[in-house]
């Protein structure tokens, strides 16, 4: 997954890449204080041999979070629920974005019109700034709306 940090420093959110699993985690008095959001696990199957062990993830189990930015105020999750079983590497892009406060309380969805590998918020939540494809790869600026 991806672990990116508050731009406070006061926390950080970690998002799993083939499970709906985020972890918001701060320091506070000296103990590790956790907020979890758990809705899946990835379907996998543990592999030993004389080299060691393995864990490969199952190509039936769903893309989740591609990419992962945050502002002070909001936690924004680029979501694909593709898997590369039935989708190939288009699983590997989403147009879905899931935005949460950092108690995990969710704000709003939003959709995007292009498929997308990464996404950066501006510090004020007015704009949303991805690279995403149209054929190629580009920089796209969106106008959000009001969180």
């Amino acid at each position: 997954g991806i672990v990116i940090n508050k731009p406070d420093g006061t926390k950080s959110v970690q998002a799993m890449g083939y499970c709906d699993i985020v972890i918001v985690s701060s320091l506070e008095n000296g103990y590790m204080k956790k907020t979890e959001m758990i809705k899946t696990y990835p379907e996998y199957k543990i592999e030993e041999d004389d080299f060691g062990y393995s864990v490969p993830i199952s190509a039936y189990s769903p893309r989740c979070y591609i990419d992962v930015a945050a502002t002070n105020e909001y936690i924004y999750l680029l979501y694909s629920g593709k898997t590369f079983a039935k989708d190939k590497y288009d699983s590997l892009h989403g147009n879905r974005i899931f935005v949460y406060d950092w108690e995990l309380n969710p704000v709003c969805k939003l959709s995007l019109d292009l498929p997308t590998y990464m996404i950066s918020p501006t510090i004020e939540n007015k704009s949303l700034y991805t690279i995403s494809l149209s054929p190629d790869y580009k920089v796209v600026k969106y106008k959000l709306p009001p969180l």
